[in-house]
């Protein structure tokens, strides 16, 4: 946990110069808590509703620990991949908390959020066409 409170105490700093936008940090960690807590619900009501190996620990454990506020502080935020409407930012973590949570308990891959990162930077152009109603091109300063 001391390097989980390192990383977040580095987020308010790189917030407070704003090198990184916290939405897209807040809306991540609330992703992958979310949809941990939603799956781990399900399975407490059925047990047999997911295959033996798709164990859901505890919701805000899952945040706590491994490279998920580390993504969350310096992988999601690159100026250059994340979207730059504030909505589709929200969007943007959610979707790439989602993506998360399925790599890690639906795939042989303990680790996903390096392969949640590279998907939801590959969506992120669309998050913010979709969001702003303008055409990809145009998004993505195109003429």
């Amino acid at each position: 946990f001391p390097v989980t409170i390192d990383v977040l105490v580095l987020a308010i700093v790189f917030a407070f110069l704003k090198v990184i936008d916290l939405r897209i940090t807040f809306s991540y960690l609330l992703g992958v808590i979310g949809f941990v807590a939603l799956f781990w619900w399900l399975e407490t009501m059925n047990p047999t509703l997911f295959a033996p190996s798709a164990k859901f620990p505890e919701p805000t454990y899952v945040a706590l620990v491994g490279t998920v506020v580390f993504a969350s502080v310096f992988l999601l935020t690159d100026k250059t991949t994340a979207p730059r409407n504030g909505f589709a930012k929200i969007i943007y973590g959610l979707v790439a908390g989602l993506i998360t949570v399925i790599i890690r308990y639906f795939t042989g891959s303990v680790e996903g959020v390096v392969y949640a990162v590279l998907l939801a930077n590959a969506f992120s152009p669309l998050i913010d066409a979709w969001v702003s109603k303008k055409p990809i091109s145009l998004t993505l300063g195109g003429k």
